[in-house]
């Protein structure tokens, strides 16, 4: 049975998606920050799921389909010569623990500023052949 077939879509050129696709859930986190009482993270429900197969399946299945378009956003961009790595898969799971490790973050009431720091300072311009965009500043404000 899969409960999540719903796939994760955004329009433009590689660069523009891929920075979309960053803010669309670091504005997540920013949300997080900002409830009374912070959700679980999806870590912690995977972890205590126990026997429960379809909700494990379902966290899987969203993480894996967020990985899976930074993935196909990052080999577009190499096709298109907007990219520069041999990795595209590696690259696009650092992409998503880093900003897993922001929502873990913000549900504890910490600041996703160092993860995001890390994706502005360290994995974009390594990702990008010219200089790369900066995420937004209502994206990047605490």
């Amino acid at each position: 049975m899969t409960i999540l077939k719903k796939k994760l879509t955004v329009d433009g050129p590689p660069e523009e998606r891929l920075i979309k696709l960053l803010e669309l859930r670091i504005r997540g986190v920013k949300k997080i920050r900002q409830l009374e009482v912070p959700p679980p993270s999806l870590q912690l429900l995977a972890a205590t799921s126990g026997n429960d197969d379809t909700l494990r399946q379902a966290l899987d299945g969203l993480y894996e389909t967020y990985v899976a378009e930074l993935t196909a956003t990052i080999r577009d961009g190499i096709e298109t010569g907007v990219f520069d790595t041999e990795k595209p898969e590696r690259t696009a799971w650092t992409l998503a623990g880093l900003i897993q490790g922001a929502e873990v973050r913000a549900s504890h009431d910490g600041s996703r500023e160092p993860f995001v720091w890390g994706i502005e300072e360290y994995v974009l311009p390594a990702l990008y052949v010219d200089e790369p965009p900066t995420l937004s500043a209502e994206v990047c404000e605490e």
